[in-house]
């Protein structure tokens, strides 16, 4: 009697009708980000790496012209400059924004009952929108009238030209994004609170002081928090555009 023998590629498993329903579940769950991710990440992204290469003023059709905008783009001194004014403002905001949340965090921490209302207070100003943002300090970075010039001489200081002065630009603008930095503020309060009170207990057992405690329990405990901000605020800084364009253009 002929006897036949199945066989199956190496490595490769039959699926059980459970492992194929819960795959088509899988894929039904992931279904909404995948067509999400395509109709608006991926599609933009190779729609906008297309146009990149064609001569395009939205009312005529694109026209193709290689890498004709890339050549330009690299000649010209402008974009130079402009990558310089970033970069250069890049370095000014990050490193303040940090430091100050943190002070604030550190001071709402000890706040107490009215953490809540102070929390809500400084993270209201992130849903301001961008264009009234850079309208508002158009108005308070005024020479003649704005407010944060009129505050400086009342204490004898005369303030600069923040808007019309090349080496105030810059500075204003980085004052200008100390605005909307309540985010990173509930951040480093949320991480804050989460640093066990044990630790502190023994660093006082051991004779640490305030500085020590900070520097030696603080920060190696919110090292994640820090490191995430920096990195989200550094891309929040090399593509601020909307509040610069709404104040000198």
């Amino acid at each position: 009697m002929a006897t036949t023998a199945t066989t199956s590629l190496p490595g490769r498993r039959r699926r059980t009708p459970l492992a194929r329903r819960e795959a088509r579940w899988a894929y039904l769950f992931l279904a909404p980000w995948i067509v999400g991710f395509l109709l608006f990440q991926a599609g933009p992204m190779i729609a906008s790496a297309w146009l990149s290469l064609t001569e395009y003023d939205v009312i005529n059709a694109p026209r193709y012209t290689g890498l004709d905008n890339y050549r330009q783009l690299m000649s010209d001194p402008q974009v130079a400059r402009s990558l310089g004014n970033t970069v250069y403002y890049t370095a000014l905001h990050v490193p303040l924004v940090m430091a100050i949340s943190l002070g604030l965090a550190l001071l709402l921490k000890r706040v107490g009952r009215l953490q809540g209302f102070f929390r809500t207070v400084f993270y209201l100003p992130v849903m301001t929108p961008a264009v009234a943002v850079g309208i508002l300090f158009l108005l308070l970075l005024n020479t003649q009238d704005g407010l944060i010039n009129r505050a400086l001489g009342l204490v004898g200081i005369d303030g600069p030209s923040w808007t019309t002065d090349p080496d105030w630009v810059l500075p204003g603008i980085v004052l200008m994004s100390l605005w909307s930095l309540g985010s990173t503020v509930i951040i480093y309060l949320a991480a804050l609170q989460n640093v066990p009170r044990d630790l502190y207990e023994a660093a006082d057992l051991d004779g640490a002081g305030g500085w020590a405690r900070f520097r030696h329990v603080t920060l190696p405990m919110i090292s994640g928090s820090l490191f995430f901000t920096l990195i989200v605020n550094t891309i929040a800084s090399l593509q601020m555009f909307t509040e610069v364009y709404t104040m000198y253009f």
